[in-house]
């Protein structure tokens, strides 16, 4: 991905995320818990796909992240619907 692309989607979401301050819907309790497992996880995610040679494994990688959104997502609906 480009530079230009990730200056837009960094402009998009700041922008995004000032609209929902503004109006009051941010959740603080819940950002407050995602927020010492989300920050540390992204820089380290980061810098592992930077050390990954991503020429080698490139094609792996969107398959591993789709699988563990899938596995999660199914994990979240197995809970709901034993409760």
């Amino acid at each position: 991905m480009s530079a230009r692309l990730w200056v837009f989607s960094a402009i998009v979401k700041l922008n995004a995320s000032l609209i929902y301050l503004y109006r009051k819907q941010v959740n603080y309790s819940l950002l407050e818990s995602l927020l010492p497992g989300g920050v540390p996880g992204a820089f380290i995610g980061t810098i592992a796909l930077h050390r990954l040679q991503v020429a080698q494994y490139g094609a792996v990688i969107p398959v591993i992240v789709g699988t563990t959104v899938v596995v999660s997502a199914g994990f979240n609906l197995l809970r709901q619907a034993v409760t």
